[in-house]
């Protein structure tokens, strides 16, 4: 049923699938990517180590199931478990952070990202004062202020206070 066709005439009793937000997750300890979610070894596509915070990767869930054995998420290589996953972007204002990116971050003039608009470069450990928070189609971006934006993704900054 795809958002705003009706399957019965009385649209009192018809859901309307709602279009929710992309959810980003990221994980730092020992998981297994699967074909399936049936997670044994003979369906293991990908292994990822244990790693710090600022080299884990971030991945779109592009589908969440529920099973009798706990919830999975869909990502680009297969499924994984959805529990001790993080979301990977901050959601509530923050006052100060601290970029955490070997390569460091960008910043840009709109709060969509590209090559054009960057407009200047922090390093690592650089601290930042945030002003607010900006969504971009369910994307988070900090507002520091003079039309500037960075990104919210906490593999590549850190919360202060």
């Amino acid at each position: 049923m795809v958002n705003g066709q009706y399957v019965t005439s009385n649209k009192t009793y018809v859901a309307l699938a709602k279009k929710i937000a992309p959810l980003y997750v990221y994980w730092t300890n020992k998981r297994g990517v699967y074909v399936n979610t049936h997670f044994i070894r003979k369906n293991a596509v990908k292994y990822f180590s244990k790693r710090p915070r600022n080299k884990a990767n971030a991945y779109k869930v592009l589908r969440i199931v529920k099973t009798k054995n706990g919830t999975k998420y869909r990502i680009k290589h297969g499924y994984i478990n959805a529990k001790g996953t993080i979301p990977a972007y901050y959601v509530r204002r923050t006052k100060l952070i601290r970029v955490i990116r070997n390569r460091g971050i960008l910043v840009h003039n709109a709060k969509k990202f590209t090559n054009r608009n960057a407009i200047k470069h922090f390093r690592k450990n650089a601290l930042i004062r945030v002003q607010s928070v900006a969504r971009f189609y369910g994307i988070t971006r900090f507002y520091i202020g003079h039309g500037e934006y960075i990104t919210a993704n906490k593999t590549w900054v850190n919360r202060i206070k």
